[in-house]
């Protein structure tokens, strides 16, 4: 099992981790559902002049981390143009 998963598999929030290779800063949880849980971050360019400064704000879905999840991320893809589009905040 991933180690930033607790034992039921959903990601375990740590406030200011970096996502994604810096582009996604982690600054609260939204929720917590059957397949995954949505934190709140901030978008920032790690490649920009400033990188401190932040481009905005989006909701990421985290899908857990157990076995039984593998067979949902092809249902999940469906939906992510609209879910990107939406969770602009």
């Amino acid at each position: 099992m991933d180690t930033a998963a607790d034992e039921e598999g959903y990601y375990q929030i740590i406030l200011g981790e970096p996502l994604d290779g810096g582009r996604y800063k982690v600054y609260a949880l939204v929720g917590k559902g059957m397949f995954s849980n949505v934190v709140r971050a901030r978008e920032y360019d790690p490649n920009g002049d400033d990188k401190e400064k932040p481009l905005g704000e989006v909701c990421i879905k985290i899908v857990r981390s157990q076995e039984s999840m593998s067979v949902f991320p092809p249902l999940l893809t469906n939906e992510s143009p609209a879910l990107i589009e939406s969770d602009q905040v």
